[in-house]
């Protein structure tokens, strides 16, 4: 008796089918790793600009709102006093300044009383910002001489105002916890 050979090349055809699928299957898993991996960095990356731009809103807004804090009239003595109720001024701002997105944790004036430091802390999503931002404002202090005719006696008197404030980092932290990426 003959062996019959007919579709012999069929097996070989299947095994390749089948090797090709396979193969396929393994390219496309690792795609959609991928994707994923993509898709959850950049979700971390929004939550990380969303906190930046948080704590850069508050620092600009203090800016702008303690640079028209001044002195009704002239009232001090001395520049030191009218310096000292300018900064006074300036740290009830601050304190009472409300912001939604960010949380001041401290602040104060630093040692040499020419920097106001605040510690900000914010959280977006996965993401915690901690800062300590420095506010440096310029006290201007105008004077105002009268002279007193009665008792022949020049006064000097004294006003305060905060002509601008720039800010700037001293320490920035991020953290993130969580995320695929």
């Amino acid at each position: 008796m003959r062996k019959n050979t007919d579709g012999y090349v069929l097996i070989y055809v299947v095994f390749v089918i089948l090797f090709l699928c396979i193969v396929a299957a393994g390219t496309c898993t690792a795609a959609l790793n991928n994707l994923k991996t993509q898709a959850a960095y950049i979700d971390q990356m929004q939550d990380k600009y969303e906190a930046e731009s948080n704590i850069e809103q508050f620092m600009a807004e203090v800016c702008v709102a303690c640079a028209e804090i001044s002195g009704d009239e002239y009232c001090f003595t001395s520049d030191t006093e009218a310096i000292a109720q300018a900064k006074e001024d300036f740290l009830l701002k601050i304190a009472s300044w409300n912001n939604a997105y960010c949380t001041k944790t401290a602040m104060g004036w630093s040692a040499s009383g020419l920097e106001f430091v605040v510690i900000l802390e914010t959280t977006c999503g996965s993401t915690k910002i901690t800062a300590e931002a420095v506010f440096l404002p310029s006290i201007a202090t105008p004077s105002e001489t009268t002279y007193d005719e009665l008792e022949d006696t020049e006064d000097t008197l004294y006003s305060y105002a905060i002509t601008h404030v720039t800010s700037e980092y001293r320490s920035y932290t991020l953290e993130s916890s969580g995320g695929d990426a």
